[in-house]
Formats: structure tokens, sequence, C-alpha cells
């Protein structure tokens, strides 16, 4: 039963995900919202590290993390929560928005309005933002993420995108980007490196490459990455973001699920190790999942 008024007078406020790459995996859940209301009537409240990820909707940027509370005199019906924690839950009830929707556990049961139960089946991130907006009424065909595309001019699409960050933690990322970027480099393909500051200290500029981590936005790195001929990445948000944006994207998976994660549209590259997927931070042994990935087989895979 939808929770829900169809009706186009509706307004709804969505609590976007902290992180870049589960915020692209949630807009086809914001999406089937849309669909059911309209744009005009819905309203993402978001960080600003992931804002740039609804470009082409209204976006509220908290200021801190107390900031939803504000949002109490824009009269919005519902809220619903695409974040987990009781902090977040907790805002929304502050708000005084009269519905507030959430995935139900222990810590949030009691600030919820719209209780939903988690699948009982194994569930893609993607379908399980999917499983919340379509147990509230909001139901979608479309499972693919996309990102407006973000048309520039004065960028050529003649360049590799490498992103050789990740926020998990250590374990998530390949150790050799920057010998693959010198075998690009010297095969003549231009490469840009995007990322945070210290993500890419060891990829030295030189001819056909330009080292731009922890030197752009993210609204400067994703017009450079909707741009790009391919773009190589670990587990990360700018993967999303790639795939999202309709580029041909390679992600380098080690300790995390692709079956949870892998951005869909994208190509994997995977050494099946007994103790992947482990899902640690920092690998407490070899690091085998990514030391065995060579840079031969991810040049292969460019193609």
């Amino acid at each position: 039963m939808e929770i829900f008024s169809t009706g186009n007078e509706m307004k709804i406020l969505v609590r976007a995900p902290n992180w870049l790459g589960d915020a692209v995996m949630a807009r086809p859940a914001l999406n089937a919202i849309i669909k059911v209301v309209g744009n005009k009537n819905v309203s993402v409240v978001a960080k600003s590290s992931v804002a740039s990820a609804f470009a082409d909707c209204e976006v509220f940027v908290m200021k801190n993390s107390w900031d939803i509370a504000s949002h109490r005199k824009k009269s919005f019906d519902s809220i619903i929560l695409f974040t987990n924690s009781f902090s977040s839950a907790f805002l929304a009830w502050q708000s005084g928005i009269k519905n507030r929707i959430g995935y139900d556990n222990f810590a949030v049961h009691f600030l919820l309005t719209k209780r939903i139960a988690r699948s009982k089946t194994f569930l893609h991130q993607i379908d399980e933002y999917l499983h919340l907006t379509e147990s509230a009424g909001y139901r979608s065909k479309s499972i693919i993420p996309t990102l407006p595309f973000r048309k520039n001019n004065h960028i050529e699409e003649k360049y590799v995108v490498l992103a050789p960050g990740a926020k998990y933690g250590g374990a998530k990322r390949w150790n050799k980007f920057d010998k693959l970027a010198v075998e690009l480099a010297s095969k003549g393909k231009k490469v840009v490196v995007l990322g945070s500051a210290g993500e890419a200290e060891n990829i030295f500029e030189r001819e056909n490459i330009l080292n731009l981590a922890g030197e752009t936005t993210l609204d400067i790195a994703l017009d450079i990455v909707a741009h790009a001929q391919i773009v190589i990445s670990n587990d990360s948000g700018l993967a999303h973001a790639s795939s999202a944006l309709g580029r041909r994207t390679i992600v380098i998976f080690g300790p995390t699920d692709p079956k949870r994660t892998l951005p869909r549209n994208a190509e994997l590259i995977q050494e099946k190790v007994e103790c992947a997927p482990c899902g640690l931070r920092i690998c407490p042994i070899d690091h085998r999942c990514m030391n065995s990935i060579t840079v031969e087989e991810v040049l292969a895979r460019i193609g």
C-alpha cells in the first residue's frame, strides 16, 4: 500500500547518502520518487561533498551535521532517509516533518513513522535503495544510475582518467596506478589523474601525464570524467560517477564485493583469492587480492 498520495502537491525531502558512490547508486530510487510526484516537488538535502550528484534537483547543502532541522520551514510532507544513522533519523524527527521513512533498526525505530524492513535476500546497493522506495510506494523499472551529461566545449575527449583513491581504506587501493600511468603515457595516451589530496602522490607529472589529485572540485572532476575516453578506478565514488555519465569504466576490485557495489555497465577486474571479499579496510596479510593484479592485465583490458 502506498503511504504517500501521488498528487502533484506532495512535497518530499530526501536525505542523500554521505559518500559519492552511494549517492550515485541512490539515483534510481530518487528518480522513482520524482516519477511519481514530479521533479519540482522533490528536494534533496546533502553534504557538499556529494551535492554535485544531484545537480539536476533542488539541493539544500548541509552546513553541518545538524542542518536537516532547519528545513522544517520548507513545509515538506515527508522525508525519506537514504542514510541509516541515528543522527539522520533524529534530525528528521527534530525537523517536524510529519512522515519520516527509512530502514528500520533498533536505534531509529521510534523516530520513524514508516519503518521499512530490509530484504531477506542479498541485494546490490542500488537495489537496496530501490527496495526502500518501492516499499514506500514508489516503483521504478530503471535500475541504472545516470547523471546528467556535463557538456564542456573546452574539453577534448582524448584522454584516459585514472582514479587511484578509495575512501573506505587502503585495502581497496591497487598499488600499481603509477606504473600504469607511465605505461599509458609511453604509448602516447594522455593520462589525467583524479582524486583527493594524498591519493596519488607517487604519480609524477611528465609528458602525457597530468596529476590533478587534490586540485579540483568535485564539479570539475565530474566534467573531466564526463569527457574521458575511459576511466580506470578502484571501487570508488568516481567509478560510479563515470559509469553513470556513460563513460567506459574499468573497476579494480579487491576486498569489497562486486555483487554489492560494482557499477552497472562497468567492467570488472578481480583476482579470485580465497580470502576475498573480506570487507576489511586494511589487509592483515599480503594484500594478495590487489597485488596479484598486474599492469599488463589492466593494459590488455584497456586495449
